[in-house]
């Protein structure tokens, strides 16, 4: 046992040869870390006596163990993508193989994918009626709930873009993220929420309520056609 006065502490002494020692605070470090920093710390002095007139900045400090984990374990490209499958048919798929399922929990109250999917179905049947079709922009003014995850999947199923606006902004912030976006279609979670009138914003066609939506037949019930996954997914629009 050796008192140090420093959490890391390199003691060298000249003898028949140069010997040094790395010791550290085992309360500061963990073993497996004093061991890789030691570790790093051979690695520059290899590379010193391999080439004294070399530039500190071509000393690479990391092993050739961690070189090879982080270029190519951490980041291994042959991994095979799942299909390039989109966010909303990987739930519809989930929906059809587990609809008594919970999809989600919301104020301790379990949703299964039933509810869930009856609720983006219909709403997507609506966009789609009204002329939603790929990169079409499509605003939302939600608070948090199972609407909103509704809501956003109805869009993305109509093969719509996701532009979400913040209920308590002021109006005539809605209006502009409205008019900039040239949003015609303005979906409501909950008629309680205000909203701009249609024909506030010059663009604005139409205003949907989640919770006024129709039902649908069993022709629009069908599984809708496959957007491509490199289309257009949302908008954002920061503070």
């Amino acid at each position: 046992f050796e008192q140090l006065n420093y959490p890391i502490n390199i003691k060298i002494a000249m003898t028949d040869c140069l010997n040094m020692s790395f010791l550290y605070d085992g309360h500061a470090f963990e073993t497996d870390f004093a061991e890789k920093l030691g570790a790093r710390f051979i690695q520059l002095l290899q590379q010193i006596i391999a080439d004294e007139n070399s530039p500190v900045s071509q000393l690479e400090i990391i092993t050739p163990d961690e070189k090879e984990q982080v270029l190519y374990t951490f980041n291994n490209a042959d991994m095979t993508e799942p299909g390039r499958d989109t966010i909303h048919h990987a739930f519809a798929a989930q929906a059809k193989k587990n609809p008594d399922g919970t999809a989600l929990v919301f104020r301790n109250e379990p949703v299964t994918y039933r509810d869930v999917a009856e609720q983006v179905n219909r709403l997507a049947a609506v966009l789609k009626s009204k002329g939603v079709t790929a990169g079409t922009v499509v605003a939302m003014m939600a608070h948090p709930s199972p609407a909103m995850i509704a809501g956003l999947l109805g869009i993305m199923t109509a093969g719509g873009a996701y532009l979400p606006i913040d209920p308590g902004d002021p109006h005539k912030r809605k209006n502009f993220i409205i008019q900039d976006s040239q949003a015609r279609l303005l979906i409501v979670t909950e008629s309680e929420i205000p909203a701009p009138e249609p024909g506030s914003a010059a663009n604005l066609d139409d205003i949907i309520y989640m919770d006024a939506l129709p039902g649908i037949s069993e022709e629009n019930d069908a599984a809708p056609p496959r957007p491509d996954a490199s289309g257009l997914a949302y908008v954002m629009y920061t503070s």
